[in-house]
């Protein structure tokens, strides 16, 4: 045959789990001990990248490397110890770095994952992508109260590498900026991402005039330097709000500062 210049190589898609990642061929003419080297590293199957099952390789005189190698991406995402902060949706990661990105991945496992102020663990294996630069992390809105408190993600490669993302933030339709899929970059420390939880006391005097009482719902919402508290409704087993009468009330939210307190009915 002369100098080969390619060669067609493929499958016939027959068998069950049929899909081959082909790495190289190697053809040798032993008269000459001659080689040619055909350098392939892609898939072979119907499900994956562009579904070819059958390729043309052009000859190489020089061995190499097809396929970068594959190393495990350990996953730990936390969830904030915020009210409401868990979700039942499905959450899934992109991780991008120097040499590509994983492509989209669901994080799943046998247990009740997404927990407030819980740790998840998970596990995946990837080509190799360099140093790691950014994530893209969200939920598909899914079930009954989807949204989520992301406090932060840990990303530790099978080389020993570390990398922290934190977020500190709602990824909620109805909650913060209303977005639940957020980009974050890698940073090296970790560190906090959130104020912690601080409780409030409120002492509600209502006052002594005639019809002065309320059976109303009271509805209030802390304003302070370091932002807002959200409604909390002013709730309890007593009969509240009647005349001339103080009731109190606890509401957990992150330290607000220096506080104005607006007050007003639903």
């Amino acid at each position: 045959m002369g100098e080969i210049q390619k060669i067609r190589i493929g499958h016939d898609n027959s068998g069950f789990g049929a899909a081959w990642f082909l790495d190289k061929v190697v053809v040798t003419k032993e008269k000459t001990e001659t080689k040619w080297f055909f350098l392939s590293g892609k898939w072979f199957a119907k499900d994956e990248e562009d579904s070819a099952i059958e390729r043309e390789i052009p000859a190489s005189n020089a061995d190499g490397v097809a396929s970068l190698p594959m190393i495990t991406y350990k996953v730990l995402v936390t969830t904030s110890d915020r009210r409401g902060a868990g979700t039942d949706a499905n959450v899934l990661l992109t991780l991008f770095g120097s040499a590509g990105d994983s492509g989209e991945r669901k994080l799943e496992s046998s247990g009740n994952n997404f927990e407030r102020n819980q740790t998840d663990t998970f596990g995946f294996d990837c080509v190799d992508l360099g140093e790691l630069q950014r994530i893209i992390i969200r939920h598909d809105n899914s079930g009954i109260g989807p949204g989520w408190f992301l406090d932060k993600v840990l990303i530790e490669s099978g080389k020993g590498e570390r990398w922290f993302f934190p977020c500190g933030k709602w990824l909620a339709d109805d909650e913060d900026d209303k977005q639940i899929s957020r980009e974050i970059i890698a940073v090296k420390d970790d560190s906090d991402t959130y104020n912690p939880l601080i409780t409030y006391k409120i002492e509600v005097l209502t006052g002594d005039r005639s019809g002065a009482g309320t059976d109303a719902n009271v509805t209030i919402q802390l304003f302070g330097e370091n932002g807002a508290s959200g409604y909390h409704s002013l709730d309890n087993s007593q009969n509240n709000f009647e005349r001339n009468k103080t009731d109190v009330f606890g509401i957990q939210v992150a330290d607000l500062g220096k506080l104005e307190v607006y007050v007003y009915f639903l």
